[in-house]
This record gives structure tokens, sequence and C-alpha cells, in this order.
């Protein structure tokens, strides 16, 4: 991306050096709950904006116009690594500086997968349970039992 951009967009090269130089890589087991990464559905602002839900991509998707942010453009990129309630300014030209908030992260494939793989390490989360009190389900048997044999019907529920 570095090399794409290093020609065209002085903001968007800019923001690239920062973040090839700032970036802490870490592996996804150990990578914190509260950080922005790749296909995170996130809540940001643009300064006191209202909040916007996004799915952070790596380019261009054919989803629903609005529903993806590319780390192709300056504040998809400028979001990515950052933390939960974090802000960054963004420049949008040579005098524009917008912030940007991330007010959500509301999932985070990373964490996901760890959740996944703690849950098939203790077994499924459902449990079928058998018995229960048999004379409280046989009173209730018994109560919901019509003269003629017939069931209850609508009236039961």
């Amino acid at each position: 991306m570095f090399e794409e951009h290093r020609d065209r967009n002085e903001a968007m090269t800019m923001l690239l050096r920062h973040k090839l130089e700032t970036a802490r890589v870490t592996r996804p087991e150990v990578t914190p709950d509260d950080v922005v990464t790749l296909n995170s559905r996130i809540s940001f602002r643009v300064g006191n904006g209202m909040p916007e839900t996004r799915i952070i991509c790596r380019d261009r998707s054919r989803g629903p116009l609005g529903y993806f942010l590319p780390i192709t453009t300056i504040r998809g990129l400028a979001l990515l690594g950052l933390t939960e309630g974090q802000m960054t300014p963004v420049s949008r030209g040579r005098s524009l500086v917008e912030i940007l908030q991330v007010t959500a992260i509301h999932y985070q494939p990373e964490r996901a997968a760890r959740i996944r793989d703690l849950d098939a390490a203790k077994g499924s989360r459902f449990r079928v349970s058998e018995g229960g009190n048999q004379a409280e389900t046989g009173l209730h048997q018994k109560s919901l039992k019509r003269p003629d044999g017939d069931d209850p019907g609508p009236n039961a529920a």
C-alpha cells in the first residue's frame, strides 16, 4: 500500500508511514480484545457526529454500500489498530483535520476465534438434561386432559 500511495496521496502516505513505524504485530491468540483489527465490526464517530458502524476490511467489497470501510481509505486505515475509546487526528487535505474516535468494538475475529476454541475445549455449551420433577410433570399432564380425550387446543396456551 505504501508503494502504491507514495506518489499520489500525501496524507495517505504519511498515515501509512506512521502506521508502519508504530505498529506492533501480535499473534491472533494474544491480540487484545479492544483493538480494531481487519474484519472487526466497530462503531466510530467523526468529530462530534453520530456514531457510524462499519466492518473494517482489506479492500473494497461487493457488500452493501456503507457497510464496509476498507483500509485503502484514510478513515479505514486510521481506525485500524486503535483501541476502544481511542481518538486519532486524520488529515483530509492541507488544512482539514478530522478527529476519529472508536466508540465500540462489536465483533473482533480474533476474540471470536478464542471464544470458539475455548468452547470447543469445554465441549458443547448446550446440555440435554433428563428427568425433572416427575410428580409435577404427572400433575401437569392430568390437568391438561379433557374428559372427551381430546387435547385442550388453543385455550391451553
